[in-house]
């Protein structure tokens, strides 16, 4: 009996922390093994740790057996909301580690300079990968996504194995390993992560929103025909089929049920006002922050003000911060080495296992000097979309029509 109580005891503390460093980020992980502890030694052995009489906590031990028993019960017997994946008891205000503001995207304009630099903030707990994709339901409905991931190890699931730095972009198909994202969470009051796809996303903007109703969001956006532009060099760098990214370009590309897929991103993704709308039905329009590149660009330390002002966090304590140029568009010298490194997996999996120096010094030879020949798209196509996006963001845009 005594050895069942011990095994049994051992495996509900393993339990026990588990839960608590999902609840919690770890600040309570030695009080809940505690008070499991003592509550499931009171149910066995009829002892009292404190008298009755004793003012106040005379029934620390009951209440201990009683909070132990919850925590166990709710490992044990999960209720998970059915839109997000994530158990409801872990919701809301309760779930301090889970995020509190998101960049949203769009793709192409400036994200990954910005989640960078709020990460340099005291306050600020920015997600070590900065695109784990886990709201995108719909992008991670696709096989040729998760195929994908597991090829280049960036799928982020338990049991699934994956590169040994954290990579930038990855795929993250359950709510346990997506929490566990924040485990490193030490404190900080904001709390975020920057994922591209949730502004184009059909179901991220609802996820999110039935998670985190208070979420700070940020949606930056771009020029389109610019963006769609960056986009094409993008997917041309990461060794797509040109035949594709053409068709794409000419009106012809339809919906492919694999890789190709996501080129069809390139015109669609610069169509803003459809995926603005998403959010702005699930969120009051205080919470929503818009940017535009060009802002980014022309005036980096006010617009990060702006972001560290609406995210809650004092911007004085990272007047230093600066925006560094990042995800450059760039041709590569060997295009053929180049799409035999991505689509093996191989180059996501060098590029971890290198020191940022080398992989710096490598990239000057990698990648073809001078600039890159941007495709010709059509302004025409975006000049409607154009104009209903400055009324849903409240911002003159008619410098975007003007070439």
């Amino acid at each position: 009996m005594a050895g069942w109580i011990f095994r049994f005891t051992t495996a509900a503390r393993g339990e026990c922390g588990r839960v608590s460093r999902i609840a919690t980020g770890g600040g309570s992980y030695r009080a809940s093994q505690i008070c499991l502890l003592i509550g499931l030694a009171y149910l066995f052995v009829p002892i009292d740790i404190i008298p009755d009489h004793t003012p106040y906590i005379g029934h620390l031990d009951e209440f201990s057996f009683l909070f132990g028993g919850f925590v166990l019960a709710r490992q044990l017997v999960p209720s998970t909301d059915a839109g997000t994946g994530i158990p409801s008891w872990l919701q809301g205000p309760a779930m301090p580690a889970l995020p509190n503001f998101f960049i949203v995207g769009a793709p192409r304009c400036g994200t990954t300079s910005l989640f960078n630099a709020l990460g340099n903030h005291p306050d600020v707990f920015c997600c070590p990968v900065k695109e784990p994709n886990y709201f995108a339901t719909d992008r991670n409905a696709k096989p040729w996504v998760v195929e994908s991931a597991r090829r280049r190890g960036v799928m982020l699931a338990q049991g699934e194995p994956c590169l040994p730095a954290a990579p930038r972009v990855a795929t993250t198909l359950d709510c346990q390993t997506y929490l566990s994202l924040f485990n490193a969470w030490s404190g900080q009051p904001a709390i975020g992560e920057a994922s591209t796809a949730y502004l184009m996303s059909a179901d991220a903007a609802s996820a999110i929103a039935r998670c985190q109703p208070d979420a700070a969001i940020i949606v930056v956006l771009r020029q389109p025909v610019e963006r769609a532009q960056s986009e094409y060099l993008m997917h041309a760098q990461l060794g797509r089929s040109k035949a594709d990214l053409d068709a794409v370009l000419a009106g012809q590309a339809k919906t492919f049920d694999d890789e190709r897929d996501s080129v069809a991103t390139i015109i669609e993704g610069s169509f803003y006002a459809p995926q603005i709308r998403r959010y702005l039905e699930v969120f009051p329009r205080d919470k929503i922050l818009f940017l535009l590149f060009e802002d980014v660009i022309a005036d980096p330390r006010a617009v990060l003000r702006r972001v560290f002002e609406h995210i809650g966090v004092d911007p004085a304590k990272a007047a230093h911060v600066d925006l560094a140029r990042e995800n450059l568009s760039r041709a590569v010298r060997l295009p053929w080495l180049n799409k035999l490194l991505l689509g093996s997996g191989l180059r996501d999996m060098i590029l971890h296992l290198m020191p940022a120096r080398l992989r710096r010094s490598l990239g000057r030879r990698y990648y073809a000097a001078g600039s890159v020949v941007r495709p010709p798209i059509s302004l025409e196509i975006f000049r409607s979309d154009i104009e209903q996006t400055a009324q849903l963001i409240g911002r003159d845009l008619s410098h975007w029509l003007a070439g």
